[in-house]
């Protein structure tokens, strides 16, 4: 019988006997304990708290030790890469055993899952105050961490919202322009209701809007558009603030709603590009800024601000 046979039968008597008791050292020599995971982060990789539970281990007859966790992915299971470190002095100092078979690396399933290292091909001996260590690091590529949104954001940002709007519309017309410098034309309070869906990168808007202007002491005259968007953001992973871009169609026209005989209906209706900025606060409210231009019509065209404040429904 050799040396590394009569130290792992010492091994397994000293296991039995110390791990149904932990805390109590056979000798002063064996521990064997749990271990659970910490948060570490980094530039590159993060370890996330609870992703692993329930470390545990035993030795098996052919010299194998069986290390049992529970793999609970918070983001979709192929980005972790889970490890497994081993210490001999009670969590001072760990190492990482090379020998290892079944579910680490990007090969686990969420739910059980099962390591098992051949001890005595990587060490002549294992003594000491024994633990073990399972880690689940976030791997990202450069791509996907500036192009691809987390899914703790996703679940924050994604979902269907109903928003308040204040619109800012103006015309880009110089006689427009000077009229209302004049006081000849007078821009009074817009208001509107929109619809957003939001599944990240995308989202789609839909909103009614009216924008009063007023000549004074004659008449007043509305703008009333209806739009519809479809937005894409290149970079859902920016923190707090998604930015997006994209394309949308308005119906739209001046209208004089105080006397219909006046029969003053100018057409405005138009495509438009639009920019916005979207935040959403603890996974229930949302505010969005929004700028829309015109981009086919060269008589009455126009560019709009917009504020939405909503809920998630």
């Amino acid at each position: 019988m050799n040396i590394k046979q009569i130290l792992f039968i010492t091994l397994i008597s000293i296991w039995t006997t110390s791990y149904a008791n932990p805390g109590v050292g056979i000798s002063g020599e064996w521990l064997f304990q749990q271990s659970s995971v910490q948060l570490i982060e980094s530039d590159s990789e993060t370890v996330e708290r609870d992703v692993i539970t329930t470390v545990s281990f035993s030795v098996s007859d052919d010299q194998k030790m069986v290390v049992t966790y529970y793999f609970n992915p918070i983001e979709e299971p192929n980005v972790y890469l889970i490890s497994l470190e081993i210490s001999t002095d009670g969590g001072n100092t760990y190492f990482a055993p090379k020998s290892l078979s079944g579910d680490f690396g990007k090969s686990c399933k969420p739910g059980r899952n099962i390591i098992e290292w051949d001890i005595f091909s990587d060490v002549d001996e294992i003594i000491g105050d024994v633990q073990v260590k399972v880690e689940a690091k976030v791997k990202r590529t450069v791509i996907q961490r500036v192009f691809v949104a987390s899914k703790i954001k996703s679940e924050q940002t994604n979902g269907i919202g109903a928003y308040l709007s204040y619109p800012l519309l103006n015309f880009n017309n110089n006689v427009y322009r000077e009229h209302l410098h004049d006081g000849i034309l007078e821009a009074g309070l817009g208001i509107g209701i929109g619809m957003t869906l939001i599944s990240l990168p995308f989202q789609v808007n839909a909103d009614f809007l009216i924008n009063n202007y007023e000549v004074p002491n004659k008449y007043s005259i509305s703008h009333i558009s209806g739009a519809v968007s479809v937005l894409f953001s290149p970079i859902p992973t920016v923190p707090y603030v998604t930015p997006f871009f994209g394309l949308g169609i308005q119906l739209s026209e001046l209208a004089d709603l105080d006397d219909s005989s006046r029969s003053i209906t100018v057409n405005t209706s138009d495509l438009f590009a639009m920019g916005s900025a979207t935040i959403v606060s603890s996974n229930t409210y949302f505010a969005q800024v929004s700028y829309k231009h015109s981009v086919i019509r060269k008589v009455r065209s126009w560019h709009q601000f917009q504020l939405n404040i909503g809920i998630k429904i």
